[in-house]
């Protein structure tokens, strides 16, 4: 799905001045914010240069358990638990997006 213009707008509040300032990298540095790379771009426009870490964050932390046999295994039955400091409504998207990962 497209962002929102609420999406949009939010995003074009905190990047703007950033832009303005002449950026040209943006660091998604925090966990939900790779949730937002399309909106970035959109806002930041073809030039921008993102940096995501998510994947090399992912992979420390699986060292990290595996040094300590902390890991689940492969086979394990899971659940999932979504909390939100947010407001509760957005709970159901974040939830529709990481089922389309």
């Amino acid at each position: 799905t497209s962002p929102t213009e609420k999406t949009l707008a939010l995003v074009e509040q905190h990047i703007k001045p950033l832009l303005n300032q002449g950026a040209d990298t943006l660091v998604l540095g925090c966990t939900h914010f790779p949730f937002l790379e399309e909106s970035i771009r959109k806002v930041a426009g073809p030039n921008i240069n993102l940096i995501n870490p998510a994947e090399a964050v992912a992979k420390r932390i699986e060292q990290v358990l595996n040094k300590h046999n902390l890991l689940a295994p492969q086979n394990a039955t899971t659940t999932h638990k979504f909390e939100s400091t947010g407001e509760y409504s957005t709970i159901p998207i974040a939830i529709d997006t990481f089922r389309q990962e």
